[in-house]
């Protein structure tokens, strides 16, 4: 019997500790949104960087710090989250054309053209101009 309680008490607490964690997930989710759109870039790193921690295999999480490293022109940096957004979700068509904005920042031309054909292929608009680019 006292197995059995203890048992129910630990899956009770392991249930509890996942609720939690994914609602500090969605509070730093929201709050990277809110400071990207103010443009506190590093406050907006900090959440994206818990949102990871807390949640790895989150593709947005990826994407949107590759959108504040982008802004703070560390285009490097924002190349490997969109990439990693990619990983993990391989048909993120906006993670492919952001990266590819990167690749042009930084005259990779060749990585360009393919990130905004596939971006195009995954049902992405408005790229003719980048695509006329490419040709």
């Amino acid at each position: 019997m006292k197995r059995i309680f203890f048992a129910l008490i630990v899956i009770s607490l392991f249930a509890t500790a996942c609720q939690n964690k994914e609602k500090l997930f969605k509070e730093h989710y929201q709050k990277g949104l809110i400071a990207l759109d103010a443009s506190n870039l590093n406050l907006a790193l900090e959440h994206f960087d818990e949102c990871i921690v807390l949640k790895p295999h989150h593709p947005e999480s990826h994407f949107y710090r590759g959108a504040v490293l982008f802004s703070k022109r560390d285009y490097e940096a924002a190349i490997e989250s969109y990439t990693k957004a990619i990983d993990i979700n391989p048909n993120y068509a906006d993670a492919y054309h952001n990266r590819g904005l990167a690749y042009n920042v930084l005259n990779r031309l060749d990585e360009k053209c393919e990130d905004f054909f596939r971006a195009y292929e995954l049902g992405k608009t408005n790229l003719e101009i980048r695509l006329k680019e490419c040709q």
